[in-house]
């Protein structure tokens, strides 16, 4: 009986392969304007969720660590003004340290360096380094801004989203 129930979702699968392979071709074409809005929503969605992600993972633990507001390091003595940027710029070297070279490219530059010369495909790792190491420096009031962190971050989410689904090039430089 077992046996029957597996070769029952076998079609199933098959469908949803079919289909995908069809979404796919229908990209590669000029004409895909209704496939690229659907993946417009579905990649701005993913965006705008790890935007969030990103921003809650230093403003939520500064709201409470910090005097006043997440945004209130002048509040703080004298010597944790200078200490606290001196650690998160060490705890970022270390991790920099560990992560191999290739990884460390991040931010808007990265972006626009593998949309020019890597069909947009923008590898996991430099991502996650971005959303570790750019959390790390605004939690210790490092003189960094959070958009080119969110800029990264967003592409990478839709990247992995298009090299996940197998689209062609075209779809994923747009």
């Amino acid at each position: 009986m077992a046996h029957k129930d597996q070769h029952q979702t076998i079609p199933h699968r098959g469908w949803l392969k079919r289909e995908m392979d069809t979404f796919r071709a229908r990209l590669a074409h000029a004409d895909a304007l209704p496939q690229l809005a659907i993946l417009g929503c579905i990649s701005g969605f993913l965006t705008a969720l790890t935007a969030i992600a990103f921003r809650l993972s230093f403003e939520l633990p500064l709201e409470y660590l910090l005097p006043g507001d997440s945004e209130s390091f002048e509040q703080l003595p004298v010597e944790a003004r200078f200490l606290l940027p001196v650690l998160g710029a060490l705890i970022i070297g270390l991790i920099m340290h560990r992560i191999k070279p290739e990884h460390h490219s991040v931010g808007v530059g990265h972006v626009l360096e593998r949309m020019q010369h890597h069909q947009a495909q923008l590898p996991a790792a430099n991502g996650l380094l971005q959303f570790v190491g750019g959390a790390i420096a605004l939690l210790t009031g490092n003189s960094v801004g959070r958009e080119g962190p969110a800029v990264h971050l967003g592409a990478v989410s839709s990247s992995l989203l298009g090299q996940q689904l197998k689209l062609p090039n075209n779809s994923l430089r747009t």
